[in-house]
């Protein structure tokens, strides 16, 4: 590193200076020019010596004074001593970083593998002359953070690599209710999620509305998703909630109206549906539904509608049933959230329903 030294010119007039290590060892001879009054020492130091000594030789006579003791101060190394985050308990946001490291550090660089396009990669942050820094990243999945302290004279130093282990966020991918095949007396709540980090996640009915006694039940939880009890009833909210058994925390609890025409039903003059798909799904705002199994009447009009948590009707389709495939958007007010896709004939029963969830 360069080290600066600084004198009276008249000690010196035109005089060299000549610098010299704890061994005599000759390290540097500098002619400052005549109205300096201080200069640079352009040879780097030995890290393991911190004593110098100068003098002043006169070029003509080549006569040099004693010796003065020039304390060299080394600045450390930058090094990370440990590393350490909070993150949200589930589905990622902001990660809080606590970096304790040399007070040589002068910033830190951060990057992210994979690349996390929430955050510039890297990220530079300051780190104010002090031996701990706090800087917030945002993450919402599982990556890999290594974190580089730099220095301006001592370049780069020891790079430190942390895992975040977020836990993903988890969806509904299925949720609606049907008569019990084996007993039609009987209805069933039928749930499936998504995301999150382990497909065996644990459903529970931990609440009702208006309230059943009933429910919330401790014993009404599995891992399959699908309710079949001869106490849920007509026309009441069922709290539904999927909890990942990896992240406690993890939970995400959504409403369903069981109802007697909002269940899967039978057309005498179609068959059940057997074999259809929306999707994308989570939707931006377009979505497709395709039917390949027991297909729709070419020659009749079905309605294709979409119902919020709480039954009430916020968009609706008309359309004719020509081919297997067809294309729906949504308007743009819509709020993101769950929805549910309902197909039926006008003033018939229905024939189909899924959620649907919009994420723009």
């Amino acid at each position: 590193m360069a080290t600066s030294f600084r004198f009276r010119p008249s000690e010196i007039a035109t005089a060299a200076i000549r610098v010299y290590d704890n061994n005599n060892h000759l390290v540097e001879t500098i002619v400052p020019h005549r109205d300096s009054t201080s200069i640079t020492f352009r040879t780097p130091l030995l890290a393991t010596a911190t004593r110098y000594f100068v003098s002043y030789q006169e070029p003509k006579t080549g006569c040099e004074s004693q010796r003065i003791p020039l304390e060299v101060e080394l600045e450390e190394r930058p090094h990370i001593s440990n590393i350490s985050y909070r993150a949200p308990d589930c589905g990622g946001g902001t990660v809080i970083f606590t970096v304790n490291h040399s007070r040589s550090v002068d910033s830190l660089l951060v990057f992210a593998e994979p690349p996390l396009p929430e955050n510039p990669n890297p990220l530079r942050v300051a780190t104010r002359n002090t031996n701990i820094t706090t800087f917030n990243y945002v993450a919402h999945r599982p990556t890999q953070i290594t974190i580089r302290p730099y220095n301006r004279h001592c370049g780069f130093g020891n790079s430190e690599t942390k895992n975040l282990n977020i836990y993903p966020s988890i969806g509904f991918d299925t949720l609606y209710g049907e008569r019990n095949p084996n007993n039609l007396r009987e209805f069933c709540i039928v749930a499936k999620g998504e995301g999150g980090r382990s497909g065996n996640y644990i459903y529970q009915i931990v609440g009702s509305h208006p309230r059943d006694p009933n429910f919330p039940d401790p014993n009404v939880r599995n891992t399959t998703g699908r309710f079949c009890d001869p106490r849920i009833k007509i026309d009441v909210h069922y709290d539904v909630r999927i909890c990942d058994p990896t992240a406690p925390a993890c939970c995400i609890t959504a409403r369903i109206l069981i109802f007697s025409d909002f269940v899967r039903a039978q057309n005498p003059a179609i068959g059940e549906i057997t074999n259809w798909q929306i999707y994308p799904n989570p939707t931006q705002g377009i979505f497709n539904l395709k039917i390949t199994g027991n297909p729709l009447n070419s020659s009749e009009v079905y309605n294709l509608e979409l119902l919020n948590t709480v039954r009430q009707l916020v968009w609706s389709n008309t359309f004719a049933a020509q081919g297997q495939e067809w294309n729906f958007e949504l308007p743009e007010n819509l709020n993101d959230g769950l929805y549910f896709i309902r197909l039926h004939k006008p003033n018939g029963p229905t024939l189909l329903q899924q959620p649907l969830l919009l994420q723009r």
